[in-house]
């Protein structure tokens, strides 16, 4: 009897760390053609005062940065009161395009969406969003990604073109990045937040 109950539990001590593997934070090809990455522990970035900071991001995994994350902050004096002006946005670096929506967050920024939400190919049309952005001298203030929220996007290689998602908490001088999904195939449609 002891050595089947130690047999159960070696098996249920394999089966756990095979599972702890596969949820480790690595690019694993998934059932439903999805390329999906979880940074463990989450990429966080965050500029100096007065600075800037460029974070790059490759989502097909090819060793060339496709998408690049821009912080700047400024600190201006005003009436004797300092003011903070900042901005964190998204661009394009090659073949890539963002989901683009007719709404606006407090001002020019892009909207974030939620998990379940369908996105489609003819939705992405933008090279650049913004995601947090404070200007007192133009008086533009947008506060979208203040809690975690993702961002569709679109990648052309090769003449196809591939949906995905990231998802991340953007708040005046911080980025911290979660996880992304990219499609293998060249669907019409991808649920956000899906993998």
């Amino acid at each position: 009897m002891k050595k089947v109950i130690f047999i159960l539990v070696v098996l249920v001590f394999i089966g756990y760390s095979c599972k702890k593997e596969r949820d480790s934070g690595s690019i694993l090809p998934k059932i439903n053609n999805l390329f999906y990455y979880d940074f463990v522990p989450d990429i966080v970035a965050t500029v100096p005062r007065n600075d800037t900071l460029s974070y790059y991001l490759d989502v097909n995994n090819d060793s060339i940065y496709d998408m690049k994350f821009f912080l700047y902050n400024t600190i201006t004096v005003v009436a004797h009161q300092e003011e903070v002006e900042y901005s964190i946005r998204v661009s394009k670096i090659d073949s890539l395009n963002f989901l683009l929506k007719d709404l606006y967050c407090n001002g020019p920024c892009q909207p974030s969406i939620d998990s379940g939400i369908y996105i489609k190919k003819t939705d992405m049309i933008e090279n650049e969003l913004y995601l947090e952005l404070n200007n007192y001298q133009a008086f533009i203030h947008c506060h979208c990604f203040i809690s975690k929220k993702y961002v569709g996007f679109k990648l052309i290689k090769n003449g196809e073109e591939y949906l995905g998602w990231v998802r991340f908490q953007a708040y005046r001088d911080s980025l911290i990045i979660d996880d992304y999904a990219l499609s293998l195939a060249p669907f019409d449609s991808l649920r956000i937040g899906n993998h």
